[in-house]
């Protein structure tokens, strides 16, 4: 029942028979965050979610990444792109090891999302541009313990 509603949250309630070969990388990124919410962690660590995604698939991920941590979650991206660094409200940068900075910083685009809270969200939903606005969200209803 968990994993129904994570899969809904994410947009793909109606794709849950649906075998990874039959899911687009988008898709199969937004099952890879359900995965990880369903034991309502903590801290959701995200190596380059969209490294390998179109523009506005990196938009939709970006938003709901946003929306997981507006909800109490402490999210850590790892990324080499400066466009999803550049929505982070904090970024550290690591070289050979050493870390060089680390600071609090205004995300350059606008903010990711509104915080997830029963009843809201939905298709059509708009989220922040490149950092998921004005992009429309499918499925980004959300449940309560996310």
């Amino acid at each position: 029942q968990r994993a129904a509603e994570l899969l809904d949250i994410v947009g793909l309630g109606d794709r849950m028979d649906f075998t990874p070969a039959r899911l687009s990388g988008g898709q199969q990124q937004r099952v890879a965050l359900a995965r990880a919410l369903l034991n309502d962690p903590a801290l959701v660590l995200a190596d380059e979610p969209t490294g390998q995604l179109d523009s506005a698939t990196s938009a939709e991920i970006l938003a709901l990444l946003g929306r997981i941590n507006k909800a109490g979650k402490t999210v850590v991206v790892v990324t080499h792109d400066a466009a999803t660094a550049a929505c982070a409200r904090r970024r550290i940068f690591i070289r050979d090891g050493v870390i060089e900075s680390d600071a609090p910083i205004t995300p350059t685009l606008p903010d990711m999302g509104s915080p997830m809270k029963e009843g809201t969200g939905g298709a059509g939903e708009a989220a922040p541009d490149s950092c998921g606005a004005e992009t429309p969200v499918r499925g980004s209803s959300a449940g309560e313990g996310v």
